[in-house]
């Protein structure tokens, strides 16, 4: 037997699904979700309710596996291009690699939270928007501000007769 095609009825939150099969007049008790990864090490995603899915079908529908959701008229892949990797999520965010270009966009609506013992990036960093610092900040070159740059830069301490560094 090949497989099936339904529309996800139920979503269960761990790896299950309820599917109806609108050809044979039924919706399926819950079945598993083929996941690209477990055991300690999870990849974990769900069909929506309403998504069009494959199942795999056992020796009756209660042994099913839903192999992933299939494109339809209503569904269609936002990206074309075999090769990039895409996520798109529903309240806008959207993360996209492209091998080819070797450019990896991330968008997202709202605040992104990194959160790590260590952040480090290599190469050019470009900043459009404000920066808040809570912590100390060490630079091992010169740091511009305005324009003007910190490497000949002094404040006198009150009391004393320090001169600027020429």
């Amino acid at each position: 037997m090949s497989h099936l095609k339904g529309l996800v009825e139920a979503v269960d939150g761990r790896g299950f699904v309820k599917v109806r099969l609108p050809e044979h007049g039924v919706v399926t008790d819950w079945l598993p979700v083929l996941q690209s990864l477990a055991h300690g090490a999870w990849d974990v995603a769900l069909p929506r309710k309403g998504s069009q899915v494959a199942l795999l079908p056992g020796l009756d529908l209660d042994d099913a596996v839903v192999l992933g959701c299939l494109p339809s008229n209503v569904d269609q892949p936002p990206v074309t291009d075999p090769m990039i990797r895409f996520l798109h999520f529903e309240d806008g965010t959207r993360i996209q690699y492209d091998p080819g270009a070797r450019a990896l966009t991330i968008e997202a609506p709202q605040d992104v939270k990194v959160t790590c013992t260590s952040f480090e990036i290599t190469g050019k960093l470009a900043l459009r928007g404000n920066l808040d610092v809570q912590g100390s900040v060490q630079a091992s070159g010169d740091m511009l501000a305005g324009g003007r740059t910190s490497a000949h830069h002094s404040h006198p301490v009150s009391g004393s007769t320090a001169q600027p560094v020429p």
